[in-house]
């Protein structure tokens, strides 16, 4: 969660810039706030196509991950809410972690407050523990992941 603490952290300044790298690009995102001291609008994060049983689906090549850190006294709740704010939408997790509820009550929450539509809006992304990869073991795993 140390890049939660990051992230709550920009909040408060007047210019928030990010950078990550790719395998074959390098892309450079900034928020600066308005004159109303608000954040301005989030910036386009570049998105790569993936094939899907229902169609395309677009993933943001950025995401948010949500390992819990035991020095945070963030919770994961708030911390992915406020990522919902600044205009993240792919968020990563694992059921080993012990964040998915807390995903799933902030993306509940950032839809009763009218910042996203709709969960399609988002990508999140989860993992089958090494513990689950047995053959009876997996529907059941995936299954409490989606819960």
């Amino acid at each position: 969660m140390q890049f939660l603490i990051f992230l709550k952290s920009i909040i408060n300044r007047s210019l928030a810039t990010l950078y990550f790298t790719t395998s074959n690009s390098t892309f450079f995102l900034s928020h600066k706030p308005n004159r109303t001291n608000k954040m301005a609008a989030a910036p386009t994060v570049p998105e790569v196509v993936l094939p899907s049983s229902t169609g395309q689906r677009q993933m943001p090549v950025m995401g948010l991950g949500t390992a819990p850190e035991a020095t945070s006294k963030v919770t994961t709740k708030d911390a992915v809410l406020e990522a919902i704010k600044q205009g993240y939408r792919h968020f990563d997790a694992a059921a080993a972690y012990g964040v998915e509820k807390s995903v799933g009550e902030a993306i509940a929450e950032a839809l009763k407050l009218g910042l996203i539509s709709s969960r399609d809006e988002l990508f999140v992304t989860s993992k089958l523990w090494v513990t689950d990869n047995h053959p009876e073991l997996i529907v059941p795993a995936l299954q409490k992941s989606l819960r």
